[in-house]
């Protein structure tokens, strides 16, 4: 029987710059993405999910802002430390 769980990890990890681009803390698949390029967000927004040994794992930017790049598509393999998308 397939299950699949959710766990709570650290949900963003940024780079030194003006822009913040969250990286992704596991290898996975990106099963969805829920906001697009130019959308507005709150700190707690989840903009991608990646499953990643039956775990699915929300990534939110961790502070408001706009989304100004989404590096990955549904269906990407994504390794620990890939950049995901970047806000303003």
């Amino acid at each position: 029987m397939n299950e699949t769980y959710s766990v709570d990890l650290p949900d963003f990890v940024f780079e030194e710059s003006e822009e913040k681009r969250v990286k992704s803390t596991i290898t996975g698949r990106v099963i969805s993405i829920v906001k697009r390029e130019g959308d507005y967000i709150d700190s707690n927004e989840e903009i991608v999910m990646i499953e990643s040994m039956k775990m699915e794992v929300g990534y939110s930017a961790g502070v408001p802002g706009k989304i100004i790049k989404i590096f990955v598509h549904v269906g990407d393999r994504v390794t620990e430390g890939q950049e995901l998308f970047e806000i303003e």
